[in-house]
């Protein structure tokens, strides 16, 4: 007898889908009949904010995968929030000395119980994340795994330039 089992259906934005890719592809492996759920967003961007707020709230993710999520979101969030004069923390006039606009660092950090340092932080980790996933795919997919931290490749990255500034071989040749 067949059984039937509520299932979340995947969430696309124009065809494109944004949540549920493993529900998704399981569906289509085995050849299950299978819908998704249009959503409404304004752009690529609030897709990608869409995307990383809902996965903070998972409890799949991993420390390093949890911070660059934060991160990311602080990043894109930074550049557009603004005041109802259409200014933001960043573009100075906000208005009379009184008028305070809440930091998006103090946003997200209210939001997610850490520091607003740290919030800024996890920011410079997503930068360097996304530096790596271009410049230095097989590192990126390390890091991704858990099986390197950003603070081995940084150290790889010093010895790296180092050796090939020459600096270690000179400073071989004098310590001899």
């Amino acid at each position: 007898f067949p059984v039937t089992i509520p299932v979340c259906l995947p969430i696309s934005w124009q065809g494109f889908i944004v949540d549920g890719h493993n529900r998704h592809e399981i569906a289509i492996k085995h050849s299950l009949p299978f819908e998704t759920i249009e959503h409404e967003f304004e752009n690529i961007e609030d897709v990608k904010d869409w995307m990383d707020a809902n996965q903070i709230g998972r409890r799949n993710l991993t420390k390093v995968q949890w911070e660059i999520s934060i991160g990311r979101r602080y990043n894109r969030e930074k550049k557009k929030t603004t005041n109802e004069k259409g200014k933001n923390q960043y573009n100075k006039e906000v208005g009379d000395q009184f008028d305070h606009q809440p930091k998006t660092s103090e946003k997200l950090a209210d939001e997610y119980k850490v520091s607003p340092p740290t919030v800024r932080r996890y920011a410079q980790k997503a930068k360097e994340f996304e530096r790596l996933e271009t410049e230095k795919p097989d590192v990126f997919e390390q890091v991704k795994a858990g099986n390197k931290t950003f603070t081995e490749v940084k150290k790889e990255e010093k010895i790296g330039a180092r050796v090939s500034s020459g600096f270690l071989f000179s400073y071989a040749l004098c310590a001899a």
